[in-house]
């Protein structure tokens, strides 16, 4: 029997207790126990008797035998068997959430069911799982569309879903021993309930509004076992989008870091404020499909297509201070008009072939391509303290790029006689291209006069990188295993630029020299390491030290004939550890080094004037950054209480951090051979010294049980150090983020939904070079969604969002309320149609406003964003072939144990995919 609760007590130390819950075979196993000593041990489970016994622990490992449970029976007219399922259980680095501990409405998608969970977030589409950003999602332990997380939240009903899974998804060749090598990043596996494993099942809708939007989408899922079809599909013009963005041109969603030309700059230490949907207004079209199926007993298949189209208008008004020095500063005011139009082919594939117990190959291909076409207006202009104007500037700018990237991964693993013995090797090639054309024509006004320019531009940009990695393990000393590992891998890229000058009335182009640059690069990396694990009941510590060479190897060919040739030698030391307390909870500490090479966009020597007020240009002279980073975990789950708490702490510290150096000039100015009017800047990326970065997440859940609802505390902490250097001053820019929030869900039932939220961000802004110059803000939000079906399939639906700002720059503190709400019956067959009437931002308020500190200016921006509309939907769900949900009593809130079910069983709770060979965790494979 499954899901038996198993609880070990020491007789004579009442505090000592040991849990474990019982798997799909009836099995548990309880670690911990101290020898020649008693305990009692209960097992509990609904609608049996309690068993009770006393155990001797004589030997390390004690087989109890088969336990039996009898059915509690009552000879009374009725009875009503209650009880609280537990939200959350840890089982060693894996947090595995309780679906059915957390109710949604019948039509809710697996983004809404996550929501509710402690420890997960969803921020501007973007989720989150104990502090970082999921990488991947799973559905029963295989892929779901790829490495596109978004998907699959957006999609997947959420009543189908049994449990979720938290746990950190380790490199193919790490998973043949468990030996982590630091590549792990974070993945959600949702374990599907065994009765919804068989049959068709999804939904179509359709909406339109009496102006000119509209909605219409749907999926289609054919689940045969191991046999798993999904089709989907979607259009709109209301910024709904259901996958997440594959942006390998860089020209997707709006305007590359606006008024920064594009290229060089990052942005800064970057604390953005609540944005609520996609910048500008966007119209998406998207459709897709998901394969996966064992092609016999020793091949696994899995696979997507996903195709996408977009069209995006954006406007966007952004103020920039720049520090000049302690005393003075430059104001830019910038006007952009944005459009865009995207189109993306995404492939992607596994095959898996397990040759026999001890071998095993795997085949990992993938493609994108991207056609991208796009047209900016922008107007700026800088001035003085005083309001001083010193120049104007008017630009239009057309861009034209087809685009492609692929990859594919051949892995061999083999698994000798003797345990923990091991080899594998991997082999890599990826390669992209993209070809860019362009048309400018601008002019700008300065007191000196006005300059105007026609220009057109092409550039061929493409790069490969081949690799191979091999890994042996070997056991050593008692419960230790050694690993050595090599790496080795050849990257080139190369961009070649042309721009040319258009004289319109004598027709005729010129090469512009200055605009054009033809520069290739080539990276040669050897790595070598040894690694020592060492595994016992409660703890697994890994170890490594790794030695790196890196050959540059960089030439331009035009405009001047120069070679940069450069070695870098790097120690690369990393630790991982885990250790389990007890079956609550667990701690996870990794430590670990890297190195990152310079773009060749950050090394080619060319002037980007896409923007004539702010011109970038690359470094050749440019080191790699050598970076070091330290992450924690905790993780509690008391079953019994229901209880969860999570703790994520994270600090980055880069050295020979890439940064920006920017010069603006205070009269007409040449640097080396280009020309900057007053007021202009010229910006190129430099290493300086270091940068850090620090975050903390915390969150604890608990529930309210007299309101049936739970509430979750969350908390944390952002810093971020930033240098930079303005007219060759050193400036250091410190940003501070403190949040914390609250948020109330209900699980009362199907019928009755409700999320309350309060969240806070107090921002503050420190700059070196003007002290006087710092600022700080508040960003408060609060919302409540509230969902009722109310009777006889009548529903009503609210959500309201406010926002709400202190201490941005005039014009900015926009504060607003986002209500949107619908009506609706549901009818037909089992209530499977929905008609809907629904109001998109009742109270006509919605914007879009961000703060953004960097290291060498502060910057308020607006965006345009969605305004009101009203829209009629018809929303048909449909069912086949899948043995039904068990049936519930009248609230919906609990499963009625008495019928639908064979006797002795559970409620069809599904087990978690298969171990790994070293049995730690679920695989996602």
């Amino acid at each position: 029997m499954a899901g038996v609760d198993i609880v070990l007590t020491n007789i004579s130390d009442k505090t000592d207790k040991h849990f474990a819950v019982s798997d799909n075979n009836g099995n548990f196993t309880v670690t911990g126990l101290t020898l020649q000593k008693s305990y009692e041990l209960k097992a509990t489970l609904i609608g049996y008797n309690e068993i009770s016994r006393t155990v001797l622990i004589k030997t390390r490992t004690e087989n109890i035998g088969l336990l039996l449970m009898s059915e509690q029976v009552k000879s009374i007219k009725g009875i009503e068997v209650t009880g609280q399922i537990p939200a959350a259980q840890q089982k060693g680095d894996t947090t595995e959430l309780n679906a059915n501990a957390f109710k949604t409405n019948p039509d809710a998608v697996a983004e809404d069911l996550v929501k509710k969970m402690p420890g997960i977030t969803v921020e501007n589409g973007t989720v989150k799982a104990h502090g970082e950003e999921v990488k991947k999602v799973y559905v029963d332990g295989r892929n779901f569309f790829g490495d596109d997380p978004t998907v699959a939240m957006k999609n997947l009903p959420a009543d189908i879903i049994d449990k979720v899974q938290i746990f950190n998804k380790l490199s193919d060749q790490a998973e043949l021993t468990g030996f982590d090598d630091g590549q792990s990043s974070k993945a959600l596996n949702f374990i599907t309930k065994k009765d919804r494993r068989n049959g068709m099942f999804g939904k179509f809708f359709a909406g339109h509004s009496y102006d000119d939007k509209y909605n219409v989408g749907g999926n289609y899922n054919w689940f045969n076992g191991d046999r798993r079809i999904t089709i989907l599909g979607l259009s709109n013009n209301v910024n709904q989008q259901n996958f997440a963005t594959q942006d390998f041109l860089g020209a997707m969603n709006g305007p590359p870091q606006i008024g920064m030309g594009g290229r060089n700059s990052r942005g800064g230490a970057g604390m953005p404020s609540f944005i609520g949907q996609q910048n500008g207004i966007t119209s998406n079209n998207s459709i897709g499909i998901n394969y996966s199926d064992n092609w016999g007993k020793k091949i696994n298949v899995s696979g997507s297509y996903f195709f996408n189209s977009s069209k995006n208008n954006t406007n966007q008004l952004l103020n920039r201070q720049y520090l000049l020095s302690a005393d003075s500063s430059q104001y830019y005011t910038e006007n952009s008009k944005y459009h865009n139009n995207n189109s993306n082919h995404r492939f992607d594939m596994r095959i898996e072939y397990t040759i026999d117990s001890s071998n095993t190959i795997m085949f990992m291909p993938r493609l994108n391509l991207q056609d991208n076409s796009s047209s900016n207006i922008l107007s700026g202009s800088n001035t003085l303290t005083g309001g001083e104007i010193l120049n104007q500037s008017n630009t239009v700018t057309t861009t034209k790029s087809f685009g492609y990237n692929y990859g594919s991964d051949l892995m061999y693993r083999h698994k000798f006689g003797k345990k923990g013995r091991t080899f594998s090797i991997g082999l890599s090639a990826s390669g992209n291209a993209k070809d860019p054309k362009t048309t400018q024509n601008g002019s700008t006004i300065t007191g000196s006069g006005n300059t105007i320019i026609h220009q057109r531009s092409s550039s061929n940009n493409d790069g490969s990188t081949v690799s191979s990695n091999l890994v042996y393990t070997e056991p050593f000393l008692k419960n230790g295993l050694i690993q050595l590992n090599y790496n080795i891998s050849y990257n080139t890229n190369n961009t070649n630029k042309k721009t040319y000058s258009i004289d319109s009335l004598a027709g005729t182009e010129v090469l512009d020299t200055m605009l054009t640059n033809n520069y290739q690069n080539n990276y040669l990396t050897h790595r070598g390491g040894i690694g020592y694990r060492l595994k016992g009941d409660k703890y697994n510590l890994i170890t490594n030290i790794g030695f790196q060479e890196t050959e540059l190897d960089g030439k331009q060919v035009f405009p001047l004939h120069s070679t940069v040739n450069k070695t870098f030698d790097n120690i690369l030391p990393s630790l991982i550890f885990n250790y389990k307390f007890s079956q609550k909870n667990n701690l996870r500490i990794m430590y670990r080094t890297s190195t990152n090479i310079p773009s060749v966009s950050q090394l080619q020597d060319v002037v980007d004037n896409s923007n004539l007020l702010l011109l970038t240009t690359g470094n050749p002279e440019l080191k790699q950054e050598y970076s070091h980073t330290l992450m924690a975990n905790y993780s509690f789950a008391n079953m019994q209480k229901s209880r969860n708490y999570f703790l994520f702490l994270y600090a980055g510290y880069k050295q020979n951090n890439i940064s920006d150096a920017t010069y603006i000039a205070t009269h007409d100015t040449l640097i080396g051979n280009i020309a900057l009017q007053k007021g202009a800047q010229l910006t190129r990326p430099v290493n300086l010294d270091h940068s850090w970065n620090l975050r903390s997440m915390m969150t604890y859940g608990f529930p309210i049980n007299f309101i049936k609802s739970s509430l979750n505390i969350t908390g944390g902490f952002t810093y971020t150090q930033s240098p930079g250097i303005i007219n060759g001053k050193s400036n250091i820019s410190n940003a501070y983020n403190y949040n914390g929030g609250l948020t109330l869900s209900s699980n009362i039932s199907q019928n009755v939904d409700f999320t309350l939220s309060y969240n806070a961000n107090y921002y503050e802004g420190f700059n070196s070079l003007q002290t006087q110059n710092n600022s700080h803000y508040w960003n408060q939000s609060a919302g409540c969604r509230f969902n009722w079906i109310i009777w006889n399939g009548f529903f009503v639906q609210n959500d309201v969002t406010g926002q709400f700002y202190n201490g941005l720059s005039g014009g900015y503190n926009t504060n607003y309320v986002l209500w949107n709400a619908g009506i609706g019956k549901k009818f037909l067959k089992n209530q499977k149609g929905e008609l809907r009437l629904s109001v998109y931002d009742i109270l006509d308020q919605n914007t879009n406003v961000s703060r953004t500190y960097s290291e060498t200016y502060i910057q308020d921006s607006k965006v345009n964003t969605l305004k009101q509309y009203f829209m009629l939907t018809f929303t048909f769900s449909f069912s086949k072939g899948a043995v039904p949900e068990m049936r519930r009593d009248h609230h919906g809130d609990r499963p009625d144990l008495r019928e639908g079910l064979p006797r002795g069983k559970m409620d069809g709770s599904s087990p978690p995919p298969p171990p790994p060979m070293d049995g730690n965790g679920p695989p996602p494979q």
